[in-house]
């Protein structure tokens, strides 16, 4: 039980008594251990690439319940629609004794027996289903899952808050009318029942337009992060990975071997590579030793910027350290760096990147472009290439051109086990490793496309029983409209109309939302929205309508 803010800096206390704040380049803090999982989505360097990320999970959990909530808003639809069928129903009971209180237990009860009936066919499609949310979700879930006590409570908890929602409006507003009303005598009609199911079906579009629009951009920002320039090449570069207690001349051998083979088109050592973590580093002016600068380092070989095709916007590339008792370091920096040491590119050249490696040991000899050494989610910084001896330089980077892919890794293989017998052959596609850093944002599109298809459906299923329910009411009024001339054409849009009305005001209230709180957002993605929502609606609308249009005039006028 104690402050972890002042534990921090008590830790840091000692960090700062021990080590000298020139040789410091971390800082410690603290993360209880419970929170690993779904709390480390922003740590950038980490042994276990099982992050988790309690955002997600609270986006899925606010989606499963807009759709639960979707699925109350139909079941409340149909019962008020059907509740003038029901009054004489009440009233009898009414008449012979029944009181409130029964009544409201008999609609929950019918609410209830709903409900269990939909969870045992919930769980059937998820057992057949189960699979395939696993491929999609990327997950391991497993049927024994299913009988976790925590999970069973959360199962009865959402049956129970599921029966008091939908079966709320039809208990308390039927039950509460008197015989005499029901009977006739005054207004039979429930009150309100109308204008209720209208802003239902209002509400239960805009949540269906808001899922099609977070998809929609779900997939734009897809597609941004697969087409946006990272300031390099990362396309047909592989990174072979070598152990430790390698000798540099046997690694040296390998390099040489390798730039005999036609399809190498460059090839150099590497500590890391974009995308996967460097050294990390302060960097300081000489007017301000203590408000250094985070940056990332990387000890690589000269010839990386052509390996990785990342230009120079002054001096040169760094050289190969020959004279390893030779103490001056050599770096190439990129603009964020320049930008805080207050250069311009030619003036940086041969000045000192102060605090980088001991005090004044590095010197800048080249500057480079900005590139996405991480992901799109956080702003590019400082970062530097450098010669220092400090790190192993763990990979290979190899840079291919011609050749068939498949023949090309055999041949590496080959001389790779010529080279080193003893070692397994390791290796990474760059661009592989980089579209694995957004698997999560592709795995959160698939899953909201998921939940969007079923809001949809769900909510269509309402609209096709209040549709049906509309047509069965007016079935004399088309009878007697079709004797007096009136096409099909002219009965579909007139049944269809009410309906089409309330998902345009769905349309604009849902884009009017978005838009206030997503203003960077192009306009097309709500148009779109909004006419997918329109055209599922006609299309759920339409079927009902031309069943009731094209029945004979002498069956709809002969109807009760």
């Amino acid at each position: 039980p104690v402050d972890i803010s002042k534990m921090e800096n008590k830790i840091n206390a000692v960090l700062d008594r021990h080590v000298e704040k020139d040789d410091q380049w971390f800082r410690f803090w603290i993360q209880p251990f419970a929170e690993g999982h779904l709390y480390s989505a922003g740590i950038s360097s980490i042994s276990n690439d099982n992050q988790g990320d309690i955002k997600q999970v609270r986006i899925l959990i606010a989606l499963a319940f807009g759709i639960l909530l979707i699925a109350c808003i139909n079941y409340m639809n149909l019962a008020t629609a059907q509740s003038q069928k029901r009054t004489k129903e009440v009233g009898i009971s009414k008449v012979v004794g029944a009181s409130k209180s029964s009544l409201i237990s008999r609609f929950y009860v019918e609410a209830a027996l709903m409900v269990l009936t939909a969870t045992v066919f919930g769980i059937a499609f998820f057992a057949l289903l189960l699979p395939l949310f696993n491929s999609m979700a990327d997950k391991a879930i497993v049927y024994s899952d299913l009988f976790q006590p925590d999970l069973l409570l959360g199962v009865v908890g959402i049956i129970s808050f599921l029966t008091l929602i939908a079966g709320s409006y039809p208990a308390l507003a039927l039950s509460s009318l008197t015989p005499q009303k029901l009977f006739g005598r005054g207004n039979s009609n429930i009150s309100g029942g109308v204008w209720l199911r209208r802003g239902l079906v209002v509400g239960q579009f805009i949540g269906s337009i808001l899922l099609i629009t977070c998809t929609l951009v779900f997939y734009k920002q897809l597609l941004f992060i697969q087409d946006r320039d990272l300031g390099f090449s990362p396309e047909e570069v592989i990174s072979i990975g070598i152990n430790g207690g390698i000798e540099d001349n046997e690694v040296t051998g390998f390099i040489n071997v390798l730039k005999g083979q036609t399809f190498v088109q460059e090839i150099t050592r590497a500590q890391t590579y974009p995308g996967a973590s460097g050294s990390g580093r302060v960097l300081s002016t000489i007017d301000n030793p203590d408000d250094g600068m985070s940056i990332q380092t990387n000890r690589t070989g000269p010839e990386i910027y052509d390996v990785l095709d990342i230009p120079l916007i002054a001096g040169r590339g760094h050289r190969e350290k020959i004279n390893e008792e030779d103490t001056t370091v050599e770096v190439v920096i990129n603009e964020q760096a320049l930008q805080f040491l207050g250069y311009s590119p030619e003036e940086a050249i041969g000045k000192t990147a102060y605090n980088l490696f001991g005090w004044d040991r590095a010197i800048i000899v080249g500057v480079m472009k900005d590139f996405h050494f991480e992901t799109v989610h956080r702003p590019i910084g400082a970062y530097a290439f450098h010669n220092n001896n400090s790190e192993w330089r763990r990979n290979i980077l190899v840079r291919m051109n011609g050749g068939e892919m498949r023949q090309n890794l055999s041949i590496l293989q080959d001389k790779f086990t010529q080279v080193f017998p003893s070692m397994a052959f390791n290796f990474t596609f760059v661009d592989d490793h980089i579209d694995q850093l957004y698997a999560s944002e592709k795995r959160s599109a698939r899953i909201v496309l998921f939940f969007s298809i079923t809001a949809i459906i769900i909510a269509c299923l309402g609209l096709f029983g209040l549709a049906a329910y509309t047509a069965e009411q007016r079935t004399k009024e088309l009878g007697i409209r079709k004797v007096l001339g009136a096409t099909v054409v002219g009965l579909v849009g007139l049944l269809s109309v009410d309906f089409l009305k309330l998902v345009i005001i769905a349309l604009l209230t849902g884009w009017l939302e978005s838009y206030a709180y997503h203003i960077d957002l192009s306009w097309w993605i709500f148009g779109l929205s909004g006419l997918l929502a329109v055209l599922i609606a006609l299309i759920t609308v339409s079927f009902q309508s031309i069943k009731a249009a094209i029945i004979s005039p002498i069956e709809s006028l002969r109807s009760e």
